[in-house]
């Protein structure tokens, strides 16, 4: 049926009919792919073996069915046998081209040489058609929710990365409101699970054949859905946090959650990324992908040799690797193979003459020679070592023969939040000052299986923590506690308490949208150590009783150790404060004042505590899956995988942004991963060491040199406050599993008395305090490299802060096309004038809360961070004695306030304030600085007017600001009057306004 081999100009179609006997019988004949009478044709987009995972699955990964192709029988899979039928009944008359027989698969050659012109496949097709497997109800409803959701999800998508903080809307009641969207029912979010479950979403070979087609469609039944609206729902889900909000509804309706574990929601999005990529110019996200870092900061223009038209390939292959984590492919080559098609696009894009000749696809080389031939392009391609933030813990590597710095991409790992994707706002990490490698001249060497590079020798592990199964499962922080006992009570590299430089290395001192992090504390860290023993104390109790749980706080000793070491500035409770715990729950007999609690005050308890685990949790999930703290024998914290050892070295290695963590063998070093820290400033001396790779003969010497870095001896080079780790694999799915099997114990558990009933209570509120946040943890932000890890925080998880710094994570800058000003505003000096009255209340701040405090309420004061930098002023007003009054000092605070008002659609308004610059000199070196109103409703955004603070300005002296607007469809609308400096806050200023008045105009 394969009378000839076809080579890199030809390829060939099939027709599909159906025979009277129900068979399919398909006829294939070659075409030249260039010739202007080639027909048209479609591509089918499919999986080789059973379309879904688990339930409901239709057959297994070795069963076949025949078809008839050029008259002789043949072997097909039997999802590609479904799908024959489908494309009869769809397009009877069609020509198709379908990977499984227009390729001989047993011919190597051509098999390589046809893998090469996929970009001309694809994209020469009039359409590219998806089979996602055999129709069902759920399926069908699934692609009808997605639909629905893709009216607004591109635009909600666009809007967050120009916002570059995620909107956290993690409660599916939210979505009327934020986005205009009828909540999704128990039904509606099982069908999107049903949906995005189906293996063709997490197939390797997808990502191309999505990316290169013009016209690309999934059909089911009579159903034919573009895929664009289909990715961008799965990225609006994802990004928005409304996937937490799905899980949770599943849970508390009794799904399982492993299949939640099974969906590939986080890749469909990634996949529609990269289809943006490749459209170029026609993408409507050209304008915003530039906002995202997808390389740990290396970029074309900034690498030694990616600005030569021929390191670009290198440069777009790391940017596809380190973007494109947890798709399966059932050959681990593919990995890089399944990127030809796009790899060929990028050179025809920059007019290059070919592949270069080590990323040609040629299935005769081994899996080890392909990712080892891919890695050295890379590296000398960009002329930086950061592909290295892909290399996961060695004990997980499954690729024999590989070197330690060539990273194994398992189908499924955890996103490395250092590493990148981040949105570009959060920096980048730089430890070793070098990733502009054109600027310092990075000296580093590939020598077949060894890297020859230039390193500073920071310190090697003195001791090591639990990892976080433990922690969550078992509630055991005994090791930490004992690893604490070694650090200071100020930790010296960056003047913090020991205790709060401990938790930000723990989540790599970001909170997704903000580095360093804002929003969490110390106290979130302990409440949610102490929820997560005494969920360990109430199963000790279920199963032993009172002396179960003496036995289980006699093994704390060393938390006991550390308080009397640093007293009341441990991290950790004392087993003192546990005794009192477990005799308010009844877990030991009360002494003294430990009496036993009422059912009230235990469920204040655990409410007072469950807000701030969630929280934490949700960051620790995303960074500390097959990792552990450490600590250095020079003091330094950081945070390593499961498999380092005491001993183990940690470096600084030119042109590496991160520190990374070496074992030493003789003169050659082993690579066990990057690390995040917790450092500010050293001096570095770099020397030359050696990675060589398994099976390397000889003996490995490192280069001879006595250069440092930049040509000297010593140079400043700054550590982040956390830097990079690497990518897990399998395991992140496992540490979800057993989570769930936590939940799932606690909620099976049953009350035989009383007491009893309270201690299953408190098990299964903290279990499903961390299983809400588990079922979605591997699938998250752009950074959580699996998960962008669905680590997202939601308003009401941290107690311990004020809701202002919670409501820092609202949206707020987000303009629209429609954003315009009717009118300039205008200013002029003050003169008498009464206090207004219009839409808002409290429009001057003269009016008390029931406390008799003057507060501004109802107007809601919020700033990005803590403590806020807009107030209530008293003894400043321009009719009274009060106004809201603005205290700037940086660009880290976007204070504002804000009110509901009832406007009406398309009507016309006249908005007016006062307002006051209470400096007694003028601010020097503004920049960027302003006061914006804000008109919100759901998640448009409309800008009405700004004044402008970057401009001399009038001193001690009331001005009034007037505008006109339209309020077009913003209606009801809540408006936010936030002060801001993008660029400088310079010396500082002090901003109050009063007396605000809107007024509908006649």
């Amino acid at each position: 049926m394969y009378s000839q081999s076809i080579g890199t100009e030809s390829f060939r179609l099939v027709s599909v009919t159906i025979d009277s006997n129900r068979q399919p019988s398909l006829t294939l004949q070659k075409h030249e792919i260039s010739s202007p009478t080639r027909p048209e044709y479609y591509a089918l987009s499919y999986t080789w073996n059973p379309p879904y995972m688990g339930d409901p699955a239709y057959y297994e990964d070795t069963d076949v069915r025949y078809i008839l192709l050029n008259g002789s029988k043949f072997a097909v899979k039997p999802n590609l046998y479904d799908a024959l039928f489908q494309l009869h009944h769809s397009y009877p008359r069609m020509l198709f081209w379908i990977d499984a027989l227009c390729i001989n698969q047993n011919d190597l050659h051509e098999r390589k040489l046809q893998v090469g012109i996929m970009d001309r496949i694809f994209g020469g097709a009039s359409r590219v058609v998806v089979w996602l497997g055999k129709p069902s109800d759920k399926l069908e409803l699934g692609l009808q929710v997605a639909e629905r959701i893709a009216v607004i999800a591109s635009t909600a998508c666009k809007a967050i990365v120009r916002e570059q903080r995620y909107p956290h809307t993690h409660h599916l009641e939210e979505m009327k409101e934020a986005y205009g969207l009828d909540p999704l029912s128990f039904n509606e979010a099982d069908a999107l699970v049903t949906l995005f479950s189906c293996r063709w979403f997490g197939r390797q070979w997808v990502i191309q054949e999505v990316a290169l087609a013009g016209q690309i469609d999934i059909i089911c039944n009579g159903m034919s859905v573009p895929f664009d609206k289909i990715g961008s729902t799965a990225l609006f889900l994802h990004l928005s946090g409304l996937l937490v909000g799905i899980g949770n509804l599943l849970v508390a309706g009794g799904r399982d959650m492993r299949l939640l574990e099974d969906m590939h929601l986080m890749q469909t999005g990634r996949t529609q990324i990269v289809r943006e990529w490749c459209k170029g110019d026609r993408s409507e996200w050209r304008d915003v992908l530039p906002l995202i870092d997808f390389t740990a900061g290396i970029v074309e223009n900034t690498v030694a040799v990616g600005e030569r038209k021929e390191g670009i390939v290198g440069v777009v292959l790391l940017k596809l690797l380190m973007w494109l984590v947890g798709f399966d492919c059932g050959d681990r080559r593919d990995t890089i193979y399944g990127l030809a098609g796009i790899i060929s696009h990028v050179v025809s894009v920059h007019g290059l003459d070919s592949i270069p000749q080590r990323l040609q696809p040629d299935y005769r080389l081994n899996t080890a020679t392909v990712l080892h031939n891919a890695a050295t392009e890379i590296l000398q391609a960009t002329g930086s070592l950061a592909l290295l933030g892909v290399v996961k813990d060695p004990a997980l590597r499954e690729t024999e023969g590989l070197p330690s710095w060539v990273p194994d991409y398992p189908p499924r790992m955890a996103l490395n939040p250092m590493a990148g994707p981040n949105f570009k706002s959060l920096g980048k990490f730089d430890a070793s000052k070098s990733i502009n490698t054109a600027a310092y001249g990075v000296d580093f060497h590939v020598d077949d299986k060894v890297l020859r590079a230039r390193g500073f020798l920071l310190g090697r592990v003195k001791a090591l923590g639990e990892s976080l199964q433990p922690m969550v499962s078992g509630g055991n922080f005994a090791q930490c506690a004992a690893m604490l006992v070694h650090a200071e009570e100020t930790y010296r590299f960056t003047n913090q308490a020991f205790a709060e430089a401990f938790w930000r290395t723990m989540v790599f001192d970001q909170d997704l949208s903000d580095r360093p992090a804002k929003i969490p504390t110390t106290k979130h860290f302990q409440d949610m150590v102490l929820m997560m023993m005494a969920k360990r104390i109430s199963d000790e109790f279920k199963s032993g009783g009172s002396e179960g749980v003496k036995a289980f706080l006699q093994t704390l000793e060393a938390m006991d150790t550390l308080e009397a070491k640093h007293p009341k500035q441990s991290p950790f409770p004392t087993t003192k404060l546990l005794a009192s715990f477990c005799s308010g729950y009844g877990f030991l007999p009360g002494n003294g004042d430990d009496k036993l609690w009422s059912s009230e005050q235990q469920m204040a308890w655990m409410e007072s505590k469950k807000k701030n685990l969630v929280f934490m949790f949700s960051l620790l999930s995303t960074t500390l899956f097959n990792r552990r703290p450490a600590i250095t024998d020079g003091g330094y914290f950081a945070c390593v995988f499961d498999s380092t050892m005491v001993g183990d070295e940690i470096w600084i290695v030119s042109g590496c942004p991160t520190p990374l963590v070496m074992r030493s063998k003789g003169q050659q070093y082993s690579l066990i991963e990057l690390i995040a820290m917790k450092a500010t400033r050293f001096s570095l001396t770099f020397v030359a060491l050696t990675l060589c790779g398994s099976g390397h003969a000889g003996p490995c010497k490192p280069i001879l040199s006595s250069t440092a870095l930049v040509g000297t001896t010593s140079t400043e080079a700054t550590l982040s406050g956390s830097t990079e780790t690497s990518i897990a694999t399998s395991s992140d799915q496992a540490s979800t599993t057993d989570i769930s099997s936590i939940v799932s114990e606690s909620v099976s558990s049953t009350a035989t008395s009383e007491l009893e009933s309270s201690t299953t209570a408190l098990s299964s509120a903290i279990s499903e305090s961390i299983a809400s946040t588990a079922t979605t943890t591997t699938d998250s932000q752009f950074s959580s490299t699996t998960e962008l890890s669905t680590s997202f925080i939601t308003t009401d998880t941290a107690t311990a802060t004020t809701s202002a710094e919670l409501s820092s994570i609202e949206t707020l800058t987000t303009t629209t096309a429609e954003a315009t000003t009717s009118d300039a505003p205008t200013t002029t000096t003050t003169t008498e004038e009464s206090a207004p009255s219009g839409f808002f209340a409290n429009p001057s701040f003269e009016v008390p809360n029931s406390l008799g405090v003057y507060d501004g309420s109802p107007w809601a004061l919020q700033d990005s961070s803590f403590p806020l930098s807009v107030s209530i002023k008293s003894g400043l007003g321009h009719t009274g004695s009060h106004s809201a009054y603005w205290s700037v000092t940086s660009t880290d605070t976007s204070a504002r306030i804000q009110q509901m008002a009832a406007l009406e659609a398309n009507q016309m308004y006249s908005l007016s304030f006062w307002w006051y610059i209470d400096n007694d000199v003028q601010p020097q070196g503004l920049n960027g600085c302003s006061l914006s109103i804000i008109q919100r409703s759901g998640r448009s955004n409309l800008i009405p007017g700004t004044l402008d603070l970057s401009t001399t300005l009038p001193l001690k002296t009331w001005t009034k600001y007037d505008i006109s607007f339209n309020s077009q469809t913003l209606a009801p609308a809540m408006m936010t009057f936030i002060v801001s400096c993008s660029g400088s806050a310079g010396t500082g200023f002090k901003l109050a306004i009063d007396d605000i008045d809107l007024v509908k105009q006649s």
